[in-house]
């Protein structure tokens, strides 16, 4: 009898044991297993919520003012009055001609203020006006001034100021209508415009493709 008891209270107290140790390791287990848990919630990517900002070309009209070209010029300036009539006339009284040379600078570009853009989806348009004559030309060097006149007759102060106002307008006129320059300095204004609208484009992550209309 005692020895049957012995061996239940043995029994019991296997029992016991093995609960407790089953208790305490899953307490132990726990812990790690929500910390696995937590660290793996924690590692998943996350998705970054997409921009709704589009390229910004309000600054547009101030990178257009920077699109001038120079161009230098060569010219001739030179007039002619003819002789007195009558006897006078002989020694060629009166006549005079005169030739000067120089140099002179022109600025072609477009008017900035006329600059807008639009857009449809990744095209951006650009409208621009031809490039023009900008102000007024400079003439930066003068040759020597050759003169020839007619018996008893003087190449006088007003006369060199003529001669300085035929400079001016000839170069002004010149330049009004080089066509060749007037289509450079276009084409430069294009080039630039194009780059920095790609690249505000490419700051904003897009893509663009530019065009242009003219609005002359």
């Amino acid at each position: 009898m005692k020895k049957k008891i012995l061996i239940a209270l043995l029994v019991v107290a296997c029992a016991v044991g093995i609960g407790l140790a089953g208790f305490f390791g899953y307490r132990a287990l726990a812990p790690q297993q929500a910390e696995e848990t937590t660290e793996s919630e924690t590692t998943e990517p996350t998705e970054t919520a997409a921009t709704s900002e589009e390229a910004d070309f309000s600054s547009i009209s101030d990178v257009a003012s920077l699109t001038t070209i120079e161009a230098c010029y060569h010219h001739v300036a030179k007039f002619t009055y003819e002789a007195d009539e009558g006897l006078t006339g002989v020694w060629k009284h009166g006549y005079k001609k005169a030739w000067r040379e120089y140099d002179a600078k022109a600025y072609f570009g477009i008017d900035a203020s006329k600059v807008t853009t639009s857009r449809e989806e990744a095209t951006v348009t650009v409208k621009m006006p031809h490039a023009t004559l900008v102000g007024e030309p400079k003439i930066t060097g003068m040759g020597n001034l050759i003169v020839e006149t007619g018996f008893w007759t003087d190449f006088t102060d007003e006369d060199e100021q003529q001669m300085s106002r035929i400079a001016q307008e000839g170069i002004a006129n010149k330049a009004s209508n080089d066509t060749s320059m007037i289509n450079r300095a276009t084409e430069n204004a294009q080039k630039i415009l194009k780059q920095w609208a790609q690249s505000v484009g490419k700051a904003y992550g897009e893509d663009l493709t530019v065009e242009f209309e003219f609005v002359d």
